[in-house]
């Protein structure tokens, strides 16, 4: 037993010992009893297959490695793990590793099917209960690890909730880190790799300090596939990501003094070949080839975000507006109510940003609107967007710059500058070529014409000011050329060339519009009227259902609003034409109006100043018209004055509404119109100088609205020796009437100018000759004579005028007699022809005396016609008995015998013996006969007019004038 004593035996036992607790008890206790204590006393299902212990080099070395959770399913294994540790680092009171190196590591972490995470199962609930209710601060002793290594590692997650089934694999990777140390301010380096998925990669590098405890570094991830993870992060969403990788470095630091601050310092993420669709539709929503943001900086907590660049490449955007207003993206991206609660609950501090640059090259956004009748695709390409300061600073201005083309040909360039507050922009827009037609579909709904064809080029400025109460301005000049506009039926309705509008202004705030000028070139206008009296423009606009009371609303917002401020500067028509057609008339009229030239001056609808009106042009071939005048506008009732001028119309072009109107065809003629009209306060007055030259009227034609006039008779009268018809036509009438219209004031005016022509046409043409016409209805004759009175030459003479004048008419001589005068006047001279021839034959009687010849032939005369009893009797009558004087004495007094009146009975004999002559009517028609052919003879052998211009017409009765004078009628013909 002495070797007991001895101390090289206690060396040798403690070596041993020593030797064989190292090499076999520590590797049998980390391989048997150390997962029982783990189990027993913490829960933990822990499984080392092997272990090795070499005490002289402190190296542990432990294989296949197994950690299960409670259900005995793996969650963490490794191959290999070994710790080199080394007793140097005591000399300096510190734990030192020289090396940790793990194998094969594998992590399986995820979601099991009742939704919880499997790592949160490893120990029991009471454990971690237990685990949770005390915290200590722990001061870590001085650890020095030189590396650490982990090889071939790998990371596997999976998600077996109901309808997730995800997984993903991260590995294998490796991590290699160096002098990782507990010291104070000690920095250690690190570096990771790993395959993510089938073809991504990470790198991570960086560095480490454990006290304070701090970490930095860069992650690079490369290729990441991004559709399998959108699935799982983003399962709501009615959009599927069939492609998409990313590409992020990541340089950070994270701190964890004083609380935890993280910087990350000009990150770069790179998004590619991006492609989502709509799931349910399988509609392409976007396709993004490149996105890339560059120099992202962070800082946490100061919650504040600053972005270089984010550059965007041939971007193509696919929105569809569906057929029930919504947007297809809001559709798609639309969250839960779930969610939008679950978003709402967290209130925090606002993040600080800043993006200095946002830039797209060769986007496209193909918009597709399905509300119309006919769906519509908009197209804009080659989207050129730079935007600079996008900032939380609200105070701070955004700019932006776009240039674009819109569907084929329309160019966009906008630039802006926006502030958030208060909400405003001023901007710069240029368009050109901007194709009104590719638009049709959205006014298809409200009108019946189409518009072919329009150009639109457009430079404004405009500001605006969305605050409180928006007000916009806007300064712009424009031009819209090549427009076409056709009907339904797919004829031209209006069109022009170039329709310049310079220097707009426009302000909402007074709403106000103000045009410095405008011209119009070679405009076109098409006008038809057809047979049921409707124009080609009356249907135009679509009718639109509204209800009363939705009127009524619109009433009082328009009434709510400001008046109106509109000015427009002068404008100036070029070379415009118009075509005009009328198929509502017995014949089809159409007319052609071109070379339309002219200026208006300023219109300004807030003054009382008037606009000044001058247009000209040409007519059918050879015809002209001139508009000269002066109006206020949107106050045309109040005032305006208004001359027209038409030279040369070719009248047989008008044939159709004279046939309707007039009740003839016209067959040749030329029209000139002077027209004045005065419009005040709604009263219409009008001066129309009329000249027609070498008027001549056709067949006749049925119209139930021609009026039952004797034309060819008016024209007649008319028409003078040049063959000019020259007419003065006022008109008058009241606006404000509702039955009020100017064709109708026109044509009853004319109606009632011919109505009085050929109802009085002396009168008509005695004022065309200063005299008075209404002396010429008729030529007075001395009764019982045919012979003209010198009073009558007169008359006589200004029918010569008048004749000579109106060479296209003719006068119409109605011999007079009166049944009274005339026969009176005819007896007498009758009686004196028979008397005188009875006085020769009495003169002839040897017995008479020269004195008794005219008593005895009026004695032979009554005795013949009476007898000579009834000549005793009035012979009698004519008697004379002396009266008796009673102061004569019967003695002195002689015996008187009664004496005859011969001048009385020889009157009464006479009158008797006239009134008993007979005087036929024959006679009488014979002298009236006289009388007209008297004033034929005068007017052809005096005055030398054409024979075939006077005609004699049936003698008629007239009574005398005065019981003197007979007239003979004159009436006019054609």
């Amino acid at each position: 037993m002495r070797y007991l004593k001895s101390f090289k035996f206690w060396i040798l036992v403690l070596i041993s010992t020593y030797t064989l607790t190292g090499f076999i008890l520590i590797p049998w206790f980390l391989t048997n009893k150390a997962p029982t204590i783990l189990k027993n006393k913490i829960g933990i299902n822990l499984q080392i297959a092997n272990a090795s212990f070499n005490p002289y080099s402190f190296e542990l070395t432990l294989h296949d490695i197994t950690l299960q959770d409670l259900s005995k399913n793996p969650v963490f294994s490794l191959k290999r793990l070994y710790i080199n540790y080394t007793l140097l680092g005591l000399l300096d009171k510190t734990v030192l590793f020289k090396k940790i190196s793990i194998n094969s590591p594998k992590l399986y972490a995820g979601f099991q099917k009742d939704g919880k995470i499997n790592l949160a199962n490893i120990l029991p609930e009471s454990t971690q209960k237990d685990k949770n209710t005390t915290t200590s601060k722990i001061s870590l002793p001085h650890i020095v690890l030189s590396k650490l290594e982990i090889t071939n590692g790998a990371i596997k997650f999976s998600d077996k909730r109901e309808n997730k089934n995800f997984t993903f694999d991260l590995g294998p990777y490796n991590f290699v880190a160096r002098d990782v140390s507990t010291k104070k301010d000690q920095i250690n380096s690190y570096s990771f790799t790993a395959v993510l998925g089938k073809e991504s990669r990470l790198f991570w590098e960086g560095g480490m300090g454990i006290n304070p405890l701090k970490i930095y570094g860069i992650i690079n991830v490369t290729h990441l596939s991004l559709p399998d993870i959108y699935k799982y992060a983003v399962p709501n969403f009615d959009a599927t990501l069939d492609s998409g990788f990313m590409d992020f470095k990541l340089p950070y630091q994270i701190a964890f003094t004083g609380g935890t601050t993280v910087r990350i310092n000009q990150a770069i993420l790179s998004l590619s070949k991006l492609s989502m669709n709509q799931t349910t539709t399988n509609q392409n929503l976007f396709d993004i080839p490149k996105l890339k943001v560059s120099g992202f900086n962070l800082e946490w907590p100061k919650q504040s975000i600053y972005i270089d660049n984010i550059d965007i490449n041939s971007t193509s955007i696919n929105p569809i507006l569906e057929k029930d207003g919504k947007l297809n993206f809001l559709k798609v991206f639309a969250f839960s109510d779930s969610t939008k609660k679950e978003n709402n609950t967290t209130v925090s501090k606002p993040w600080d940003f800043l993006i200095a640059n946002l830039n797209t090259n060769n986007m496209l956004i193909q918009f597709t609107d399905n509300t119309l009748q006919k769906p519509l695709t908009t197209e804009m390409k080659q989207i050129k967007l730079r935007v600079k300061n996008i900032s939380s600073k609200k105070e701070d201005p955004i700019g932006l710059q776009l240039s674009a083309i819109l569907n084929k040909n329309t160019n966009i360039n906008l630039t802006s500058s926006i502030l958030q507050t208060p909400l405003s922009a001023d901007s710069k827009l240029a368009l050109s070529h901007f194709a009104i037609s590719d638009f049709n579909s959205y006014i298809d709904p409200f009108v019946n014409f189409k518009i072919k064809n329009a150009s639109v080029d457009l430079n404004a400025s405009i500001k605006a000011n969305l605050d409180k109460k928006p007000s916009i301005s806007l300064n712009a000049d424009t031009k819209i050329y090549n427009l076409l506009i056709n009907s339904s039926n797919n004829t031209n309705l209006i069109k022009w060339k170039n329709l310049q509008v310079n220097g707009i202004k426009y302000t909402n705030q007074p709403l106000s519009i103000d045009i410095k000028s405008l011209s119009l070139l070679e405009p076109y206008f098409a006008g038809h009227i057809y047979k049921n009296r409707q124009t080609n423009f009356s249907d135009l606009i679509k009718q639109q259902k509204s209800k009363s009371q939705d009127k009524s609303k619109t009433k009082q917002k328009l009434e709510s609003k400001n008046s109106l401020k509109l000015k427009i500067g002068p404008i100036k028509l070029i070379n415009g034409i118009a075509d005009f057609s009328d198929a509502s008339l017995p014949f089809p009229f159409k007319t052609h109006i071109h070379g339309l030239n002219g200026d208006i001056s300023t219109l300004d609808f807030g003054t009382t100043t008037p606009s000044v009106v001058k247009l000209d042009g040409k007519i059918d071939k050879y015809g002209y018209a001139d508009i000269k005048g002066t109006i206020l506008p949107f106050h045309f009732k109040k005032r305006a004055n208004i001359d027209v001028l038409f030279k040369n119309i070719n009248l047989t072009t008008l044939t159709p509404y004279s046939g309707k109107f007039l009740g003839y065809k016209i067959k040749s003629g030329k029209l000139s119109m002077d027209l004045n009209y005065k419009i005040s306060n709604a009263s219409l007055l009008g001066k129309n100088k009329i000249n027609l030259d070498t008027l001549n009227l056709g067949e006749q034609v049925k119209s139930k609205e021609a009026l039952n006039l004797p034309l060819n008779l008016a024209i007649a009268l008319l028409k003078d020796s040049k063959g000019q018809i020259d007419i003065n036509l006022p008109v008058s009438g009241d606006m404000n009437s509702p039955d009020f219209s100017y064709g109708g004031v026109v044509w009853r005016a004319i109606g009632n100018m011919i109505t009085g022509i050929v109802t009085a046409p002396f009168r008509f043409l005695g004022s065309l000759l200063g005299i008075k016409g209404e002396d010429l209805k008729t030529i007075d004759f001395a009764k019982g004579s045919a012979i003209v009175i010198s009073t009558e030459y007169e008359k006589l003479d200004n029918l010569k005028k008048i004749l000579q004048k109106r060479p296209n008419i003719k006068l119409k001589l109605s011999g007079g007699y009166d049944e009274v005068f005339d026969v009176q006047e005819l007896q007498k001279k009758q009686f004196d022809i028979v008397l005188q021839n009875e006085m020769k034959i009495v003169k002839k009687d040897q017995n008479a005396t020269k004195e008794d010849l005219f008593g005895l032939a009026l004695k032979n005369l009554y005795t013949k016609d009476f007898g000579i009893k009834r000549y005793n009797d009035l012979k009698n009558n004519f008697m004379i008995v002396p009266k008796k004087d009673d102061n004569t004495t019967k003695k002195s007094k002689k015996e008187e015998k009664p004496k005859l009146n011969v001048l009385a009975f020889n009157t009464s004999m006479q009158d008797k013996l006239r009134k008993n002559i007979k005087i036929s009517k024959y006679q009488l028609i014979i002298l009236a006969n006289k009388r007209a052919n008297q004033i034929k003879d005068i007017l052809v052998k005096k005055y030398k007019i054409n024979k075939s211009r006077v005609m004699v017409l049936v003698p008629i009765l007239e009574k005398a004038k005065r019981d003197m004078w007979i007239g003979t009628k004159v009436d006019i013909a054609i």
